[in-house]
């Protein structure tokens, strides 16, 4: 309930700051050239997305990175476990000492990725167009602007529903706040977000379960960047969106931001979705590909946050 608050919070959040900068505006900059290709329609439903949690195979889940298959795999072995009697213990070990493997070769990959992401925006910079330079950064500090705010919410929420003084809570959390902002997945970023959680003293059963979750469904600073660039675009293209075409591209940000892996790029690939939503040509996404990995790593920094804070007024 508490991610789903805050998941709305968000996109309510885009939306005021698109009304303050009106970063998209008819004639701004030269759009791409149609190819004449359309975005196959897709529609995203509750009812797919529960059908989805259920994976085809064991290994599939994993392969594919979906946190919310992982979780059903790890109920369903936890069931199961409970039913083996003294066989439990020895697979009970297999299954932590394959976890902190993993978790071993994670944090030995994210010592690598600040490299990796300078290139990113070293490539970034490369590649923009200089002419569209200020309208890119006019939409790039609405879509900051909108992400600090929502730090800011967080913090508010810890005050008056976890009666948390909100500096304690920085404090101990900050680390794993960082390791979301250089690795850009919240995924990746789960081992420090649970060892930041216990040094706030959340239980581990909370946050055991809270954290792979959250990595998964609440995606805040995801919800954000997706309104505030497709109304940008849209803007751009001269496209109104409201009536049942604002309705269905704030349905679909909600499930998309509930269902969307919690990986570097992901973001991208569910873009041109929404722009077929409102009717924008997927070329559009030219526009705005070079800037969103420099956006992502205040995105995942802001939903690694959000994590941490729902966890902690849980608990």
């Amino acid at each position: 309930a508490l991610y789903s608050l805050t998941t709305c919070m968000a996109i309510a959040v885009a939306f005021l700051f698109n009304d303050l900068f009106h970063p998209g505006r008819p004639g701004l900059i030269p759009l791409p050239e149609s190819t004449g290709q359309e975005v196959a329609a897709i529609t995203v439903s509750l009812k797919d997305t529960l059908m989805n949690i259920v994976p085809d195979n064991f290994l599939g889940a994993f392969v594919a990175s979906d946190m919310m298959q992982v979780m059903f795999l790890a109920i369903v072995v936890g069931i199961a476990m409970g039913r083996m009697g003294k066989y439990s213990e020895s697979v009970s070990h297999f299954i932590d000492s394959a976890n902190n493997l993993f978790g071993t070769i994670t944090a030995m990959l994210t010592k690598l990725l600040p490299f990796a992401v300078f290139g990113s925006i070293a490539s970034m910079t490369v590649s923009l167009d200089f002419a569209a330079v200020k309208v890119l950064a006019k939409w790039t500090g609405a879509c900051l602007c909108a992400l600090l705010s929502m730090l800011f919410i967080y913090l508010l929420l810890l005050a008056v529903l976890g009666r948390l003084n909100p500096m304690k809570f920085i404090r101990k959390f900050s680390p794993a706040t960082f390791t979301g902002f250089v690795t850009s997945s919240s995924n990746a970023t789960m081992p420090t977000t649970m060892e930041s959680c216990r040094r706030l003293g959340i239980a581990p059963k909370i946050y055991s379960f809270s954290i792979p979750l959250g990595a998964n469904v609440n995606m805040d600073g995801t919800a954000i960047m997706f309104t505030l660039t497709t109304l940008f675009v849209a803007g751009l293209y001269g496209v109104t969106v409201e009536g049942s075409a604002l309705a269905s591209l704030v349905s679909t940000i909600v499930m998309l931001s509930f269902a969307m892996p919690g990986v570097p790029g992901a973001g991208t690939a569910c873009m041109v979705l929404l722009f077929s939503i409102v009717g924008i040509p997927p070329e559009a996404m030219s526009l705005v590909i070079g800037a969103i990995p420099l956006i992502e790593l205040f995105m995942t920094a802001g939903n690694v946050t959000g994590d941490g804070v729902v966890s902690t007024i849980v608990a």
